[in-house]
């Protein structure tokens, strides 16, 4: 795992990263003006198949986001399930509504096109990464 190249995807602070069962991650998150800390741990860890991370501290009132590795046609498919919700009840389900799930869809999209040009030769690429592999539950 080249965690250089992959953390250019993300804002991960650790200055190094050995992940595994019970890893914590710390990263600051741009959110409109403001800067956020959220902080997961990887609670489920089955290389080279699955990894399951769940946050401890951070915006969500729960998020838990299982990644799953699988070969299909000779190339490895990253498939992610993000399960979350939001604080403040009401209040968050409209910003929910309003901007929090467009964002998340952003996000990963952003995500699934900075990882396919780390590891996808661009003839696969250009045919593939319009049909997206992360569900969001919310």
């Amino acid at each position: 795992l080249d965690v250089e190249r992959l953390r250019s995807v993300g804002q991960l602070n650790e200055e190094r990263l050995e992940l595994g069962e019970g890893s914590r991650i710390e990263y600051r998150i741009r959110w409109s003006v403001l800067t956020l800390r959220w902080v997961t741990r990887i609670t489920r860890w089955r290389a080279p198949h699955e990894f399951e991370d769940v946050q401890e501290a951070g915006p969500y009132a729960r998020w838990i986001h299982r990644h799953r590795f699988s070969e299909r046609e000779g190339v490895v498919v990253m498939e992610d399930r993000v399960d979350y919700a939001l604080p403040f009840g009401p209040l968050g389900s409209l910003v929910h509504r309003l901007r929090v799930r467009r964002q998340l869809e952003e996000i990963f999209a952003y995500r699934r096109r900075a990882i396919a040009g780390i590891f996808i030769p661009l003839d696969f690429r250009l045919s593939t990464l319009d049909s997206p592999v992360t569900t969001i539950v919310h």
